[in-house]
């Protein structure tokens, strides 16, 4: 009976975590920015393996039939690599693009070129369609080497953010270090990929973002 208790009570305990950060930027729906009248509003996640062994962040389920969400995350894609292969996303017709890169970037090359390489992506996705982009700063995970990187590039990313009204942060890296401190987000066995609470705490995160909450 309380494990069923906790496990309802568990994405109000998210919720209320979330919430202790929003920002005034995200407090505006992204549906209010949206010119055209889309039912249901698309949705097409660009990542790595933290995106694509998530399910999509639980995201279909979270927000409902009046989105339709993809996912064309590769495991083990860097900017690099997605930049190679960018052609089987830019052929997808969508309204909001969530980009969820940078942890194999630091693993990869630390900082090394990141800045050109994402800018670049962002740049060709949002030549495609008018659509509207989250952007991630992603966990700093579990793995202490590759902290460093990880949070400069975030950094790049939340300056990429300020520059176009169009991108949204999604801030990964503040709400797990928020978190980490009530909550386990990774297993001992996996220091990169968080477990099911941190995958949890992302796609509430999006969650938030996409409602306007």
């Amino acid at each position: 009976m309380k494990i069923n208790s906790l496990k309802y009570l568990f994405p109000f305990f998210l919720f209320l975590l979330l919430n202790c950060y929003h920002t005034k930027q995200d407090n505006l729906s992204i549906l209010t920015l949206l010119s055209q009248n889309t039912s249901p509003v698309r949705v097409t996640i660009v990542g790595d393996s933290i995106s694509q062994w998530s399910d999509s962040f639980g995201l279909k389920q979270k927000l409902g039939s009046a989105y339709s969400v993809s996912d064309v995350s590769v495991a083990g894609y860097d900017t690099k690599l997605w930049l190679e292969d960018l052609a089987k996303a830019e052929v997808i017709t969508t309204d909001i693009w969530i980009i969820e890169l940078g942890t194999n970037d630091a693993i990869y090359n630390g900082t090394t070129g990141f800045k050109e390489r994402y800018t670049q992506i962002i740049r060709r996705l949002e030549q495609r369609a008018f659509s509207y982009l989250i952007l991630s700063a992603v966990p700093k995970t579990n793995q202490t080497g590759i902290h460093e990187p990880i949070s400069l590039n975030n950094e790049t990313i939340r300056d990429l953010v300020k520059s176009n009204a169009k991108y949204r942060l999604a801030d990964l890296e503040l709400a797990f270090n928020q978190a980490s401190s009530n909550l386990t987000l990774y297993s001992v066995a996996d220091p990169i990929h968080p477990n099911q609470i941190g995958y949890e705490l992302i796609g509430e995160e999006y969650r938030r973002i996409l409602f306007g909450l």
